[in-house]
């Protein structure tokens, strides 16, 4: 893994000789990124999207930009956040380099690029990482690059008004060992690689939009490949009152030196809906699903129903049973220290899903919703460690229900600072009534953040889970998961900030999986270079 760190040295080398003959521009939107993620500045913490196992359609899925992951409370950029969040802040710089070390990671090196000519909007970024052997052969390396742009048509124009047409296209190469497994030497790296191009309107009475993308995955391990072709639309529009939606996806994944031996398949699926608000404070929309995966077919009724009790309190349900294509893109970000099986693909089924949360908004200030869901689940992954291997393997679960209660506290910037915090209490269960292995119970995300002065400003953020079982038969379970994590960030001047960050601070013995310690604590030092 050498070679990783001689790539960021020299990556790194090679952004300050180039930081020297740049100067200040004009102040633009933040970049997005398809794989490296975007630099983020001085943002408020945001409500934590976690990457969920079972999620259905949205509008943002049409849109350029991914999933987001956990929030980084330093404000700083990850190979693997993206913008959902931060889209509308903007920068008053063109260009940021950063570069850091520390006792686990070491090194890491950041430049990201972005400018805008009239209508159009270009960004470019690379980064990379290595993280040391904190235990025997554990570590991660990974180097990333992505290039994007947009164009928009004037909301003006005679023609096509309004309307964006985005292109992006990004790399990755990660790298790390199976330190759990019977055989701590083998070592994963796999190839990542996206090119997408997305047309969209949402500023005219007619709202659309098309999202072509191509994934390619590569396991170096035995050339195991995926090339995930996938293609999204959406339609919007009134129509004598009522606002029709229709949403369609068809997904195509390729394989080859796949253990099955079967070279593709096809998943399609189709929702259309009709909104109405029947008074002013309640609003309901109903329509139907459909997907089809082979000769795997669903179909189901939905509906969603919001009232508005007054400005600062919100009811909102939803009755929407659907389906997920998980490829092994899906499956291997799930778990990285999976054994590689003849599961080239899972077709999860949300046979009933429902959800009702309560909001309540004041103002600007702060934001608190409560709520529930219950899932009845077929083909659920999961993953059960081989203890006479040390290797993990996946399977399926038919009927399982998933049910879930969360509280969110969510409180704007302010003379106190600001916070976003989160509860949840899930049970999933098999048909025995066993909880599904690394399914955790009990989940708690703190994030505190406090500007000491302009200059100044640290933020803190506290990790917990518990009732992580290792098996079906709920007889082993992971001691539980406690991480807290300290960020200072000082600005020396206006183009320059170091930086300071102490993660896992009480440098506990977490567990991602049996056997898999999660990294010890690391205590680094970076700056930022902004122009």
């Amino acid at each position: 893994m050498k070679i990783f760190n001689i790539i960021i040295i020299v990556m790194l080398s090679s952004f300050v000789l180039f930081a020297q003959d740049e100067n200040e521009s004009q102040s633009i939107e933040l970049p997005e990124f398809v794989i490296t993620g975007v630099r983020k500045v001085d943002i408020p913490i945001v409500k934590k999207k976690k990457p969920e196992l079972i999620s259905g359609l949205s509008e943002e899925f049409f849109m350029p930009g991914f999933s987001s992951e956990d929030f980084n409370p330093t404000g700083f950029s990850s190979p693997f956040i993206t913008n959902a969040e931060v889209n509308k802040i903007k920068s008053q710089f063109n260009s940021l380099l950063r570069a850091g070390l520390g006792t686990v990671t070491l090194p890491l090196g950041e430049f990201y690029y972005n400018n805008s000519f009239s209508n159009v909007l270009v960004d470019f970024g690379i980064n990379g990482r290595s993280e040391r052997e904190f235990v025997n052969k554990a570590g991660y390396n990974f180097v990333a690059a992505a290039v994007g742009a947009k164009y928009f048509v004037n909301h003006t124009a005679e023609v096509l008004p309004g309307l964006g047409i985005a292109f992006n296209a990004g790399y990755l190469l990660n790298s790390y060992n199976l330190y759990g497994s019977r055989n701590p030497s083998f070592t994963r790296e796999t190839d990542n690689g996206r090119i997408g191009i997305a047309f969209f309107n949402k500023f005219t009475t007619v709202k659309y939009g098309v999202n072509l993308t191509s994934d390619l995955k590569k396991f170096r391990e035995n050339n195991l490949s995926e090339n995930l072709f996938n293609t999204s639309a959406f339609l919007s529009f009134p129509i004598n009152g009522f606002n029709f939606r229709a949403d369609g996806q068809v997904k195509h994944q390729s394989m080859q030196n796949n253990l099955s031996g079967i070279g593709s398949y096809n998943y399609y699926s189709l929702s259309a809906s009709i909104k109405l608000k029947l008074l002013k404070p309640i609003e309901i929309s109903g329509g139907l699903f459909y997907s089809a995966q082979g000769d795997n077919k669903f179909f189901s009724p939905q509906a969603v129903l919001t009232m508005k009790f007054s400005d600062k309190v919100f009811l909102t349900g939803e009755f929407s049973p659907t389906t997920t294509f998980l490829s092994q893109k899906d499956l291997i970000s799930m778990n990285r220290f999976y054994k590689l099986n003849n599961t080239d693909n899972i077709y999860l089924k949300e046979k009933y899903k429902m959800k009702a949360a309560l909001i309540y908004k004041y103002l600007k200030y702060f934001q608190i919703s409560v709520g529930g869901s219950y899932i009845r689940i077929d083909n659920l992954p999961y993953f059960v460690y081989q203890s006479g291997f040390g290797d993990f393997n996946l399977s399926t679960l038919n009927r399982v229900d998933r049910t879930k209660l969360f509280l969110n506290l969510l409180f704007f910037r302010g003379p106190s600072g600001e916070l976003y915090g989160s509860a949840n209490y899930q049970s999933v269960l098999d048909a025995d009534g066993n909880q599904v292995p690394y399914y955790p119970e009990f989940t708690v995300d703190l994030n505190y953040g406090y500007p000491f002065t302009p200059n100044l400003n640290a933020k803190a953020r506290l990790n917990y889970s518990s009732g992580i079982y290792m098996d079906l038969a709920n007889k082993n379970s992971l001691n539980n998961y406690l991480d807290f994590s300290i960020y200072l960030n000082y600005k020396l001047s206006k183009n320059l900030v170091i930086t300071f960050s102490a993660e896992n601070l009480l440098d506990r013995k977490n567990y991602l999986f049996e056997n898999y310690r999660a990294k010890t604590i690391d205590i680094y030092g970076s700056f930022e270079y902004k122009w």
